[in-house]
């Protein structure tokens, strides 16, 4: 970092990281939510929860496109050329972030995120009866509302390179194409290979392998390897 740590925007850009922070704080919480709402959380209160991370999804969108948060991009965004390697990339990939939500409206965020919670449940359902037909509708309810966020952001032409780009950013469609249908060529015949070369075990030829004798034998296996967790 460079020595002039006392500098206007070098303290503007410490008060943007302490907002950052906050607002990362505020994602957290979405996180443990989503977490319950998978492990703990009865099938009952799907609806309630779908409400809850609804109103907290709106919440963070709030902060996330404050005018405040505006001000201090848009300050660090004229001193640019004073800030650090580290600070120019936080500063660009905030504003980034800042302009999407600028632009997200706070009903669609809402409304998005409430059904992103109800999917959740309607997949686990189909999951565990195997019936496709129930959740194809959700499904689809879900690609459109992917589809319509990146048409509102000006992706409309291409809204699978702006979803690919939100979790690599710089990636895009034809770059993923490019590197995995050569693979595909030559992954696909060797799977089907590995398949049918796989002798089918049967379970009798397990039965009588009791627990100590499995722990028995894994032991054996381990050492032949040479490994030791002693």
């Amino acid at each position: 970092m460079p020595s002039t740590l006392s500098t206007p925007a070098h303290s503007q850009f410490k008060k943007l990281c302490l907002e950052l922070k906050r607002l990362e704080r505020l994602r957290s919480i979405g996180g443990l939510l989503g977490w319950d709402e998978q492990v703990n959380l009865p099938s009952g209160a799907a609806q309630f929860r779908a409400e809850q991370n609804s109103a907290l999804a709106e919440l963070v969108h709030r902060e996330a496109s404050s005018a405040k948060l505006g001000r201090m991009l848009e300050t660090l965004q004229k001193a640019y050329d004073s800030l650090s390697d580290e600070q120019r990339r936080v500063v660009s990939v905030a504003t980034k972030d800042y302009e999407q939500a600028t632009r997200l409206p706070s009903e669609f965020v809402r409304r998005k995120s409430e059904s992103d919670s109800l999917a959740y449940h309607a997949w686990a359902k189909a999951r565990e009866s195997g019936e496709y037909a129930p959740f194809a509708p959700v499904l689809q309810r879900q690609i459109d509302l992917a589809i319509e966020q990146a048409t509102i952001l000006g992706h409309s032409e291409a809204p699978y390179d702006y979803w690919i780009d939100q979790f690599d950013p710089g990636m895009d469609r034809a770059t993923v194409e490019s590197v995995f249908t050569p693979l595909e060529k030559e992954l696909a015949p060797l799977v089907r290979r590995i398949a049918d070369a796989c002798a089918q075990s049967r379970p009798v030829e397990l039965k009588g392998f009791g627990v100590e004798a499995q722990k028995n034998f894994l032991s054996d296996v381990v050492k032949h390897m040479g490994f030791d967790f002693a």
